[in-house]
């Protein structure tokens, strides 16, 4: 039970491991190994953990203040993102369904936005690596280069939508949690008043993720012609655009949180 105990201590997040580590395995020490101390120590790393992905850890205040520095990066992917979106409606507005030409010429198009939009994210990402990566950027710059990837090979290799989805489901989750933590951060910080549109476009981003889970599995029925998936995606790039032009001017008008 002891080794147990000692197993399960080590679920707690690193930061917290660094600073409170000698005191908790002081305190164990002291305690009965039983199952009830183990039960308590799996509860508390749970919990903790929670803590940390909705308030962030001290790191975060340094990874974020970085980002103050690359928010361009983060408005550039925007404005790539918003042209992505227009493509989309583009296609989507069609009444006939699109040729071969047409459709494979888009692809080309939307898959080179794609990469270079994940690029610029990624790059802002790990441009902050000397006080740690942002790995949530990382996370969603990553699934839009794969995205970029599949529109530039799609007429090559049969995708499933269902890939397409899950992509964009990463990158939805991704920037919800992160522009919450960005707003809880400014916030204890007292830097910026405007937090409230961080916190709503996190709940928003975080609500992309249901149409599109039931579009891959087929919950939404996409008719022959109707371009269903066309027009969901155009209007999750159009927020997503919207989305990062709102964390790049609050990282770049608010003071370093370093």
């Amino acid at each position: 039970m002891r080794r147990l105990i000692e197993l399960l201590s080590e679920l707690y997040p690193k930061w917290w491991r660094e600073r409170y580590g000698p005191e908790f395995d002081a305190l164990i020490e002291d305690e009965r190994a039983t199952a009830r101390v183990a039960l308590n120590v799996l509860s508390g790393a749970f919990w903790m953990r929670m803590r940390t992905l909705l308030g962030g850890s001290p790191r975060d205040s340094r990874i974020l203040g970085t980002l103050t520095k690359n928010w361009w990066l983060l408005a550039l992917s925007g404005g790539i993102q918003a042209i992505i979106s227009a493509l989309y409606l583009i296609m989507q507005s069609e009444p006939a369904p699109l040729s071969f030409h047409a459709w494979n010429s888009m692809l080309v198009v939307l898959g080179r936005l794609g990469l270079t939009a994940g690029a610029c994210v990624i790059m802002a990402a790990l441009l902050a690596s000397r006080n740690g990566k942002c790995w949530l950027l990382v996370l969603n710059g990553s699934a839009l280069v794969v995205l970029g990837v599949i529109e530039l090979g799609l007429t090559r290799f049969g995708v499933r939508f269902w890939t397409v989805a899950m992509l964009v489901i990463l990158m939805a989750a991704s920037t919800g949690v992160l522009e919450l933590r960005m707003a809880q951060m400014l916030r204890k910080k007292g830097r910026y008043p405007g937090t409230w549109i961080l916190s709503l476009t996190s709940a928003i981003s975080v609500g992309f993720v249901l149409p599109f889970l039931a579009l891959a599995l087929r919950w939404i029925k996409i008719e022959p012609g109707s371009h269903t998936d066309l027009l969901w995606l155009g209007v999750y790039f159009a927020f997503s655009a919207v989305s990062m032009f709102t964390s790049a001017l609050r990282l770049h008008t608010a003071p370093a949180l370093s």
